[in-house]
């Protein structure tokens, strides 16, 4: 029993550098991916308020025909091909048509009546796709993606040790649940820091995990262990087919969605008129594909498949994708936020008849339960209650790293970073080495920073004393 206490307060010792040292190293960037995440959580209602945009002024009634439609988006453009064609809605007067022009894809809005493109930009400054790139990969790529997934994976380190700091050691769990709102001092602010992780932490931290299959490093480690354990699941969803040449493959995109590769002597596809390859910007099938062309045969046109798409009533939005290569199939897919809703159906680009669906209950339990997460994630599961809650647990991230940042500034010496000291005990003790170990084996990049953090702290523990000895020899000279 006597040994309890000393080792109790190492343990916290350690906890609260760690906590500290990670708390510098997330703050700027739970921030920004609060923020970022948070404009993305009212997608629905941004995309909703720029179709009214598009609308205001053109003219209803009768629309032209859809191959009409895409023609006009793409001389808009200077020519290119159809990428996808978003189904509009019932009180739509324009259509949107992406476009895989030569100065890269482009998105075009169109008046249904009179084929007068209304408004064009490049797809990647969509806003809502520009809320995503800085909210997973920072605008940089790939290693921006890489500093969001460490920094994503450090916050869960954060929330748990915090919560291991604020937890009351004598009772009063109720005062830390509800302290007094003194924020001028650093003790109350510490308090309402500590309050906020206790009761928010537990719902940043499904955040965090839901969001994980999307990372590039935990992302292609969980898709390896699907496939290992043929928990892949179908995934077709716009159809990627090749006439002849050896059989494709799938590659990791830096985003990472499945895209397709061919093996070296791959048959490229030939581009048909209008219709083109779809530049696999989302996943692809490789499995589904038209039955064999009579001879002569004339492939059907974007419109008996807006037709037939139509008729489905899938949960809106509905794009449509043509084929790929020469024997490919034309795709339906319900791109509605809520993941568990999504449908996806590919029809013979020959016939028409609909050669495969792919619904929720397709896949298998895993992928089923990341699309849940997904959809919390993306404040979709449950309407509006979800998107409020994924805005508070934004504001919680946000107001916690500032927090965090004034209380470091407050405290620290002048000059100086004001680190917690190391423990004078540095072994790790058996509880604290599994929970590593734990965080290691799950989240690869936690474990490798934490090795190099150990590594940097051992060579600080040896060199430090003797730094600090050769500096007060120096100042009595």
């Amino acid at each position: 029993m006597e040994h309890t206490a000393p080792r109790r307060t190492t343990l916290y010792a350690r906890v609260w550098r760690w906590h500290f040292f990670a708390g510098l190293w997330v703050a700027p960037f739970g921030i920004l991916l609060a923020l970022s995440g948070s404009v993305y959580l009212w997608n629905p209602q941004i995309e909703a308020a720029m179709q009214r945009r598009m609308d205001a002024g053109a003219v209803r009634g009768p629309a032209q025909p859809e191959d009409a439609l895409v023609a006009a988006a793409a001389a808009h453009v200077g020519g290119g091909r159809l990428r996808s064609y978003r189904m509009p809605g019932p009180d739509d007067a324009t259509v949107r048509i992406e476009i895989a022009a030569s100065s890269g894809p482009q998105l075009v809005w169109v008046e249904r009546t009179s084929a007068r493109p209304v408004y064009a930009m490049a797809s990647a400054s969509h806003p809502m796709q520009v809320a995503k790139r800085v909210h997973g990969e920072l605008l940089t790529g790939r290693f921006g993606s890489t500093l969001v997934e460490l920094a994503a994976c450090w916050m869960i380190v954060l929330i748990v040790s915090g919560a291991y700091l604020a937890w009351p050691r004598q009772g009063g769990l109720a005062r830390a649940l509800l302290p007094r709102l003194e924020l001028r001092s650093r003790p109350g602010l510490r308090a309402v820091h500590a309050a906020a992780g206790l009761w928010m932490g537990g719902f940043v931290l499904v955040f965090l995990i839901s969001g994980l299959p999307w990372t590039g490093n935990f992302g292609a480690l969980f898709k390896q262990v699907q496939a290992l354990t043929n928990n892949a699941g179908p995934g077709q969803e716009f159809a990627v087919t090749l006439q002849s040449g050896p059989a494709p493959r799938h590659v990791e995109s830096p985003d990472g969605e499945l895209t397709l590769a061919l093996r070296h002597g791959a048959a490229a596809p030939r581009p048909a008129e209008l219709w083109s390859t779809h530049e696999g910007h989302h996943e692809p099938s490789v499995d589904v594909q038209s039955a064999t062309p009579p001879a002569g045969a004339v492939p059907i046109g974007l419109a008996e498949i807006a037709a037939r798409a139509a008729r489905e009533s899938l949960p809106p939005p509905v794009e449509i994708a043509p084929p790929q290569g020469e024997n490919g199939v034309w795709t339906v897919r319900s791109q509605v936020q809520r993941r568990p809703d999504r449908v996806t159906v590919h029809y013979d680009r020959w016939t028409g008849e609909e050669r495969m669906r792919i619904a929720f209950g397709d896949q298998p339990a895993v992928q089923r339960a990341v699309a849940y997460g997904i959809s919390f994630h993306e404040g979709a599961l449950f309407g509006i209650a979800n998107q409020i809650l994924g805005m508070c647990i934004a504001l919680c991230v946000v107001g916690l790293s500032a927090s965090g940042l004034a209380m470091w500034w407050r405290r620290r010496p002048s000059g100086a970073l004001g680190a917690p000291p190391l423990p004078a005990d540095r072994r790790l003790g058996y509880g604290l080495g599994v929970l590593i170990t734990a965080f290691a084996l799950l989240l690869p990049l936690v474990g490798a920073s934490l090795l190099l953090v150990l590594a940097l702290e051992s060579l600080w523990g040896r060199l430090g004393p003797r730094l600090a000895a050769a500096r007060s020899v120096s100042s009595r000279a």
